[in-house]
């Protein structure tokens, strides 16, 4: 019989391991050429609709767009400051 400590070092190495195993969509589409990078992972994990086992990364993406906004947003705003006619609602 293992440890307690032996398996908490296991579950603790597998959950830092897990996001790895799968594309980090968030910093895919820090990359790509969409203005609004708001949340722009967790959408993109929303369009996909769970194709191609990203489910497995949505949560993780999602709290790193949230510890991101403080890039992001105004990185968002710089992109439509510069080509206004990319700030129409979509």
């Amino acid at each position: 019989m293992q440890s307690t400590s032996c398996l908490r070092f296991k579950l603790i190495l597998s959950l830092l391991i897990l996001p790895t195993l799968s594309q980090c969509v968030s910093v895919d589409s820090l990359q790509n050429a969409e203005p609004n990078k708001v949340y722009a992972g967790t959408r993109a994990h929303i369009a996909l609709q769970c194709a191609h086992g990203v489910c497995i990364d949505a949560p993780f993406s999602f709290v790193l767009d949230t510890v991101l906004l403080p890039v992001t947003i105004p990185w968002t705003a710089v992109n439509y400051c510069q080509d206004p006619a990319t700030a129409e609602i979509r």
